[in-house]
């Protein structure tokens, strides 16, 4: 019977399993909520306005206790999300040591708006969402007709309320100094940052006008009163009591733990006739495709399982299925990956005024003449991450049938009796099983793994219909297979020649899902005017971000960054925001101009 796949919202796993340091009980035995560690989320992007279809820029940092976090949440979900809770963005970031490096595509085909940019772990969904880190942005679409709203005139709908500020941080300053304050077009620039303090900052240097107001703030933090607590200065939003937490708290439990090894898929077993949970199954997963990989799990008294990824990119075909099992009619449940819960939204009308209106006409210009810029004089802000191999977590195999060194047989059958030594068939047909001998140990395996393109497979005589002309190449393993935490007994792996299973069909209680896994890294990019050639290069150059760099380390001497202005005359703000080592928020801000 096949499996009904279910997205499940509530995700409740290995909380029995799961032991943190620093706990106290109540008379009732139960954790207090108050000792569980605080894990806060500050997330900083190049700017606040954007254009649909250009690129949001960020970095993030994962604070637990008010520390930056190397050992705790390895992955960071963000969302971009509107006030009728359409989710329009969902991303997956690998942290490390605590900080990430991201980049989102805002669509082509949103309206003209203010939306909800919130960043989480999955420890940090036992909170409720309020306190999930959330900025809001305003996206110009130039084919959408905008709503002009007198802004004077809403701004004393209601009174003030008051915006809290990085000054009240008191953040750790960051000078920043230029050769001058006035540069020509296509002119190097050179900044000299300083700081007596190790520091991890980001910089970057945009088009005055692109980042909210403190009035802005204000109307947000009005219209939906939830969001003070996330509402800073124009340039450092942190949130209320950080670090270590002014935490909305809403019950004792903790039902997600911590992602400390990376990505992980959970989900649960159950009695499809009772739905009572089936513990003890042995839970298997696959990713199908250039990362291959398979991961083993047993399931707790919940009937819980969860399995780790080892750095997975971009979408994924997943599958995830039962070994031996003890019981036909059961139900396999998936849990949600990303949060589907949301704070109390309230629409935020964007209003318009003659400022705003030549910003926009700018940007939209801007955009449409930057389509044509020259890449070829481009070079990279600062070093990337290597890209990710692809990856198997499966060694070596003990022996190696390649099909194509033999002449054709005419059954599989026939081709594991003639070509592969020490594996066998027994049983009767419609049971056959694979057994494997290991002559070294003198063993024999009765219950090996078998996979066809890197997928388990257990109607051993469905798979041995496939047409052998199809299959590339049979890899074996004659002994136990420790595969994270549990053993093996042999395994047998069949490769077919396009990686399409040759046509064989799953129908034995398993599941196929489309997984969002970890956004590969893209690193910013700017045009170098150093020659005389590029300097005179005819294509316009009008871009409203001259340059972003989320990598700037400092170590308490004075650090020089060079970067190039564009065609464009206007005000430009170089904004420097980020933590020293002990979490301390750094800040620091110039203005330059570019005019003739």
């Amino acid at each position: 019977m096949l499996v009904r796949f279910t997205l499940i919202l509530s995700l409740s796993f290995f909380l029995i399993h799961f032991s943190l340091t620093g706990q106290s009980e109540g008379q009732t035995g139960v954790p207090c909520i108050e000792e569980y560690p605080t894990e806060e989320v500050v997330f900083f992007s190049d700017r606040d306005y954007y254009l649909t279809g250009e690129s949001l820029w960020f970095k993030a940092f994962v604070f637990l206790d008010g520390k930056l976090s190397s050992d705790w949440s390895k992955v960071l979900y963000v969302e971009l999300y509107n006030d009728q809770q359409d989710v329009l963005i969902q991303n997956k970031y690998k942290t490390e040591n605590g900080m990430i490096n991201g980049l989102l595509s805002i669509p082509e085909d949103v309206n003209t708006g203010h939306y909800f940019l919130r960043c989480y772990t999955r420890y940090g969904l036992n909170f409720p969402v309020e306190n999930l880190y959330t900025k809001i942005i305003s996206i110009v679409n130039p084919k959408s007709e905008p709503s002009y709203i007198d802004a004077v005139d809403l701004a004393l709908e209601k009174e003030e309320i008051p915006v809290h500020t990085g000054d009240q941080l008191k953040p750790v300053p960051v000078t920043l100094s230029l050769s001058k304050d006035q540069f020509g077009k296509r002119e190097r620039v050179a900044l000299k940052i300083e700081t007596d303090r190790n520091a991890y900052l980001a910089i970057t240097v945009r088009k005055k006008g692109t980042s909210h107001s403190l009035e802005d703030l204000q109307q947000f933090s009005r219209i939906n009163p939830w969001f003070e607590r996330f509402a800073g200065d124009t340039d450092f939003a942190l949130p209320i009591g950080f670090p270590g937490g002014e935490v909305i708290l809403a019950s004792a439990d903790l039902d997600m733990i911590p992602e400390m090894r990376g990505l992980t898929l959970s989900g649960k077993i159950l009695d499809k006739t009772t739905g009572e949970p089936l513990a003890n199954e042995y839970c298997i997963t696959s990713v199908i495709g250039d990362q291959a990989q398979i991961h083993l799990d047993k399931t707790n008294v919940a009937g819980e399982f969860i399995f780790p990824f080892n750095d997975l990119q971009e979408e994924k075909d997943v599958f995830v299925s039962v070994r031996n099992k003890q019981n036909k009619d059961f139900e396999i449940l998936i849990n949600h990956d990303f949060s589907t819960s949301f704070p109390d939204l309230q629409a935020m009308p964007m209003p318009y005024d003659s400022s705003k209106h030549q910003l926009f006409k700018e940007l939209y210009i801007n955009k449409q003449l930057n389509e044509f810029v020259n890449t070829e004089i481009e070079q990279a802000a600062y070093t990337g991450n290597d890209p990710l191999p692809p990856y198997f977590n499966i060694a070596q195999a003990d022996h190696v049938v390649t099909l194509q060194n033999f002449i054709k047989l005419p059954t599989v059958i026939d081709v594991f009796r003639e070509l592969v030594p020490m594996v066998s068939l027994r049983g009767k047909i419609g049971s056959r099983r694979f057994h494997i001998f290991d002559k070294e140990t003198l063993v024999n395996y009765d219950n090996p793994l078998v996979l066809l393109d890197f997928v388990p497979v257990s109607d051993i005589d469905k798979l041995l219909q496939i047409d052998p002309s199809q299959l590339e190449a049979i890899d074996v393993f004659y002994s136990d297979y420790l595969l994270g935490d549990h053993t093996l007994g042999g395994i047998i792996s069949l490769r077919t020649q396009k990686g399409d299973f040759a046509g064989f069909k799953w129908t034995d209680n398993s599941v196929f899902l489309s997984y969002k896994t970890l956004q590969a890294e893209i690193t910013f990019r700017q045009p170098v005017y150093s020659t005389p050639e590029s300097k005179n290069n005819r294509k316009p150059d009008f871009r409203t971000l001259l340059y972003w760099n989320p990598k700037v380390q400092l170590n308490g001497e004075p650090l020089s960054l060079n970067f190039y202005t564009s065609d464009q005359l206007s005000d430009y703000e170089i904004v420097v925001r980020g933590f020293t080592e002990d979490g301390k928020a750094c800040y620091g801000r110039i203005d330059f101009g570019v005019w003739e």
